[in-house]
């Protein structure tokens, strides 16, 4: 199983549904008619209880929202993901067309296959999910795409005339 569709990653593979609230209150009208209802005497509707996603680490006082305001709560925020491997790869492209216009065609386009070949032992060593705009598709179906365009683009730099 790749790290893309592993358990608790998407909304089809197993993981508990989390519904998506009502688009307007229950208080509000939507009928058009006019007149206003007081929030506080509006009918309460049910909670659903939910259960976390898997993977999703608990947090103190967890018990979906009923415990005392007064308590502290503890709020687990996602890591940021950085974009350095899009700002990397961007970088490289435009050294091999500088490559490309400063010394020669060849060259340039082995700069790129270089660059191939690095994104791809990233993608095969680094742990998952992996670095943003490298992960496209399960981690060996990227690793092998990126050494098979290196290769193919590779093989025609060297034996292709007159680039």
């Amino acid at each position: 199983m790749s790290d893309v569709t592993a358990p608790g990653r998407g909304p089809h593979n197993g993981t508990p549904t989390q519904h998506r609230p009502a688009a307007a209150p229950a208080w509000h009208r939507l009928d058009g008619t006019s007149g206003t209802i007081d929030p506080a005497s509006a009918p309460v509707e049910p909670v659903a209880t939910v259960a976390p996603p898997a993977g999703v680490p608990q947090v103190a006082g967890g018990d979906g929202g009923r415990e005392a305001l007064d308590q502290p709560t503890t709020v687990v925020l996602p890591a940021p993901q950085s974009n350095l491997a899009m700002w990397l790869v961007f970088a490289g492209v435009l050294l091999a067309v500088a490559v490309t216009l400063l010394v020669s065609a060849r060259v340039g386009v082995l700069v790129l296959v270089g660059i191939l070949v690095v994104g791809a032992g990233v993608r095969a060593l680094l742990p998952g999910p992996g670095p943003v705009g490298l992960t496209i598709r399960t981690r060996w179906t990227d690793v092998i795409m990126y050494l098979a365009l290196a290769g193919a683009m590779g093989t025609l730099a060297i034996i292709a005339p007159n680039i």
